[in-house]
């Protein structure tokens, strides 16, 4: 029975894994698309646990967007590393 449990428990923790970074790569896609208007480049960022600021100009929002980008990069590689570990 503690077989199965663990084999249940690395599959969903292998599942959770995968979903978060499905999720940091749609981020990190969102802010890497030039195209998109700035709203939904800061509503992308929303959860990211950095200052805005104050935004006014668009180099302040250039550089809040640029690091959330970073933020997300970190989030995701620091996750691969993670799943290497389950695979």
């Amino acid at each position: 029975m503690d077989i199965m449990q663990s084999t249940s428990d690395i599959s969903r923790k292998r599942a959770q894994l995968q979903t978060y970074k499905l999720y940091y790569e749609s981020k990190i896609a969102c802010l890497s698309n030039t195209r998109l208007s700035p709203a939904l480049h800061i509503l992308a960022c929303k959860d990211a646990p950095i200052d805005p600021g104050d935004m006014q100009s668009n180099w302040q929002r250039s550089r809040y967007i640029k690091k959330c980008l970073k933020y997300y990069k970190k989030k995701l590689n620091e996750l691969e590393k993670e799943i290497k570990k389950f695979t």
